[in-house]
């Protein structure tokens, strides 16, 4: 429901969709459905949290460090595409196979996806850049770092060691998908965490550690 000064209290057990066709603040809640469609762009106000189902169906999602978009534990994405995607880094909780709805404003989505978390108490923050990645030396077995894009994982909570999946499309200038591999900035130096597999082609696809 909205009140007389125009502020959404959200009651439990509902959906909200943000739905318009122009700029819309999102609110900064604890939600158990949240939508976002309309094709307008969404930019949350603060930290925003989702306990079941997050839907991606028209408009980009601007979100921040501080003003971040948090998937619960069991709760889950659905829709992400060029057409609506987060714009800044996400959070996901829990001990689930998560894809990132993530990608960048002007260029479209470039998910990253992680298989399960050993505890449900366990978090990760992902975003995606459309700029070379920070400075390292190359380490053994690498040819050469994309000088084009990258994604930043950080595990911010618990210690869980998880399979990384990163995908492609055109911009990405890939050539022959069967020698990418995911490589990781580990003390100043890049490392290798191979190619266990590819799916897609040239022009678009994924692979996986």
């Amino acid at each position: 429901s909205i009140n007389s000064a125009g502020d959404i209290n959200i009651a439990v057990g509902c959906t909200v969709n943000y739905n318009g066709a122009g700029p819309q603040t999102v609110k900064a809640d604890v939600y158990r459905n949240l939508v976002f469609s309309g094709g307008g762009e969404k930019t949350l106000a603060g930290q925003t949290t989702v306990r079941t189902v997050c839907s991606f169906v028209d408009g980009i999602v601007n979100t921040t460090a501080v003003n971040l978009l948090g998937i619960n534990d069991n709760a889950t994405v659905t829709g992400a595409s060029d057409n609506s995607f987060a714009n800044g880094p996400v959070r996901k909780v829990g001990n689930d196979v998560f894809p990132f709805p993530i990608g960048k404003t002007g260029l479209g989505y470039a998910p990253l996806a992680i298989s399960a978390p050993s505890a449900s108490n366990h978090a990760f923050d992902a975003e995606y850049f459309w700029s070379p990645p920070p400075a390292g030396t190359i380490g053994l077995g690498i040819d050469h770092i994309s000088g084009l894009e990258y994604w930043d994982l950080d595990q911010t909570t618990g210690a869980s060691s998880v399979f990384v999946s990163l995908s492609w499309r055109d911009l990405s200038e890939v050539t022959i998908p069967s020698e990418l591999l995911i490589v990781r900035l580990d003390a100043g130096q890049w490392v290798s965490h191979g190619n266990g597999g590819t799916t897609g082609d040239a022009t678009a696809g994924a692979v996986v550690t």
